[in-house]
């Protein structure tokens, strides 16, 4: 074999070996974003369970909601606590919208957690938007608030 044919051997070994590692990092691209997709879905799970949790060993905090949730009158104390509830579950929202706005999630996480729609239905977020809720929100996920539960801006 001349010395043209061994060139020619040796680019087409080069070529091949640059084809196999370019599929090699492709597929631990793909396998890095899979671990960090479960890892942020079980991140939100956890929290989402462990504040339920919580929830379930304060009744007197789930009858204030559901009194702010009637449209009942609350003490000061009370409208806190329904307050200081709701935004954390705003929160816990705007850390699944985070999470889908950079991609680690695919749209579709929105409806895992729950019914947006009952959030957007809420009377104290409705009520409160504006004197309380909309400047505790990151901007991008305000705007989403806004424009999903027909809130003013």
């Amino acid at each position: 074999m001349g010395e043209r044919r061994w060139r020619s051997v040796g680019e087409s070994v080069a070529a091949a070996g640059v084809i196999v590692s370019l599929v090699f990092v492709g597929f631990e691209i793909r396998q890095s974003t899979v671990a960090a997709r479960a890892e942020a879905y079980q991140e939100i799970g956890l929290t989402i369970a462990e504040f339920w949790y919580n929830d379930a060993l304060n009744p007197e905090l789930l009858d204030v909601m559901r009194r702010a949730e009637l449209g009942d009158s609350l003490s000061a104390s009370e409208l806190h606590q329904a307050r200081s509830r709701l935004n954390a579950i705003l929160r816990i929202w705007e850390t699944l919208w985070l999470n889908v706005d950079t991609g680690a999630l695919p749209p579709e996480a929105m409806h895992r957690m729950g019914s947006w729609s009952q959030m957007c239905d809420n009377p104290l977020l409705t009520r409160d938007w504006d004197s309380f809720f909309r400047d505790r929100l990151g901007e991008g996920f305000k705007d989403y608030v806004t424009e999903t539960c027909g809130l003013p801006s």
